[in-house]
């Protein structure tokens, strides 16, 4: 081969491979027409009925309580009641021995009488002036003493007798027949059980949420259905410990089925919102600024930021950032970015994820 044909095909090739390299990084600049879509699983939002709860524990209380315990020291005489038993207001529950106030009151019922006698003869005299008028007034004196007496030891005698201060029922006996008891010293404990007081504690940030005159549900360990109360009283101050405050409602007990100590699940309604949107909280993805949702609108992916609120189960409110019939993307969320296209794969239903 001579020379100038040996540089005229070095030259040929050279240009051969420049345009080779030129057309390759052409074609992979630009991504081919018609990419393929992702496929995704959705939920459609709709508006439902949300009541707001408020979940918390307690325990029953009885509506009142009370150690019964004599007002006076002494022997206990007689017990008048059966343990466990339901007593009425004022029933006699147990007796006090009595027989050293019964014998002053005889005393003093004796004196009682000389004196009314004596000053009935003392009026006579001083009619016709046979004594003084303060001599008089002495004997009136020494008759409203021993009267004042008398009324003193009567009401000694009336505090031997143990009465029941309200209705309700009696609890297990302290003390036996013929032991010494002083007002210290509880005989019995009774209790109020209809109705009964429901306390639980609530936290804090639901302090305007809570009011009197609301309705609440409790469930009983052992009872299928649930319970009603009525909330009549909130604590006026929040613990520091727990950040809590007290509540306290009543719940009728006309059966006696339930007991004061009982262990309570409670669902305080605050309100009801008839247009809530909820979704599986799956859906909604955690960001630096709040939180997002994924929507499949027109055959592409877009991003929504959305505010949320309560939780029910598996799904949560959503008050901002997403309306009824739009539609929420539920899977491959690490996947999809704004604006890539997808297609509709599975609609999910709200009872498929309550599953």
């Amino acid at each position: 081969m001579k020379v100038h044909e040996f540089i005229f095909l070095f030259f040929f090739l050279a240009a051969l491979g420049c345009s080779s390299d030129t057309e390759s990084g052409s074609a992979n600049s630009n991504p081919s027409p018609g990419a393929r879509s992702m496929s995704v699983d959705v939920y459609v939002a709709r508006e439902r009925i949300l009541e707001n709860i408020i979940n918390a524990t307690g325990s029953l209380l009885p509506n009142e309580a009370v150690q019964v315990a004599p007002e006076r020291a002494g022997k206990l005489d007689e017990i008048y009641f059966e343990e466990s038993s339901y007593v009425k207001e004022g029933e006699l529950l147990a007796k006090i021995d009595d027989q050293e106030l019964q014998a002053q009151l005889n005393k003093l019922e004796v004196q009682e009488r000389m004196a009314l006698r004596e000053e009935e003869r003392g009026d006579e005299l001083r009619k016709i002036d046979a004594i003084p008028q303060d001599e008089f007034e002495r004997l009136q004196n020494t008759r409203e003493q021993i009267q004042a007496e008398i009324k003193l030891v009567k009401v000694q005698i009336e505090q031997t007798n143990v009465k029941a201060p309200f209705a309700g029922t009696i609890g297990l006996r302290n003390v036996s027949l013929g032991a010494y008891v002083s007002p210290s010293q509880s005989i019995v404990e009774l209790q109020q059980t209809d109705p009964l007081k429901l306390e639980f504690n609530v936290p804090e940030k639901y302090m305007r949420e809570v009011r009197n005159g609301q309705k609440v549900t409790f469930n009983i360990v052992g009872f299928d259905d649930p319970f009603t109360a009525t909330i009549y009283a909130t604590s006026s101050e929040i613990s520091s410990t727990t950040r809590s405050f007290k509540v306290r409602a009543r719940c009728a007990n006309p059966k006696g089925l339930l007991k004061p100590g009982n262990f309570a699940k409670v669902e305080v309604i605050t309100g009801v919102n008839s247009h809530a949107i909820m979704l599986p909280s799956d859906a909604v993805v955690p960001v630096i600024d709040g939180q997002k949702v994924f929507l499949a609108k027109s055959g592409k992916v877009e991003e929504r930021l959305v505010t949320t609120g309560a939780r029910e189960g598996i799904m949560i409110e959503v008050t901002s950032g997403v309306e009824a019939n739009d539609t929420v993307i539920v899977s491959g969320l690490l996947s999809v970015a704004p604006g890539i296209p997808v297609e509709t794969g599975q609609v999910v239903t709200y009872d498929s994820h309550l599953n």
